[in-house]
């Protein structure tokens, strides 16, 4: 785990993941090694509140502040979501974490 200088954090997978995208209107093999998660924003926690069962919450977030798609989500491996929660947690104030991080 890295942190940028522009407030993201970096997280190396222990599991890549190499999924068939189609890009340019051809399909080529992509692999995620490594996912940059953003800071939540306000328009993150709302979103949020539209989500009723824990394991979708926790999947949106990552995806939301990682920038990936949701398939790619499905493919991870069970550890690096766990480092990909904690960097979440992270970001989190001392008072949304008993609401939000028991989520995560």
């Amino acid at each position: 785990v890295s942190k940028n200088t522009d407030g993201t954090v970096s997280l190396q997978l222990a599991h890549p993941v190499t999924m068939r995208v189609r890009k340019g209107g051809e399909e080529v093999n992509e692999t995620y090694s490594t996912l940059k998660f953003r800071r939540v924003t306000g328009g993150d926690i709302r979103a949020l509140g539209n989500i009723k069962k824990e394991g979708d919450m926790i999947a949106d977030l990552f995806c939301r502040l990682s920038g990936i798609m949701p398939a790619v989500f499905d493919r991870l491996d069970a550890e690096d979501i766990a480092e990909g929660a904690k960097i979440i947690e992270d970001f989190l104030p001392q008072s949304l974490r008993a609401s939000i991080g028991a989520g995560i």
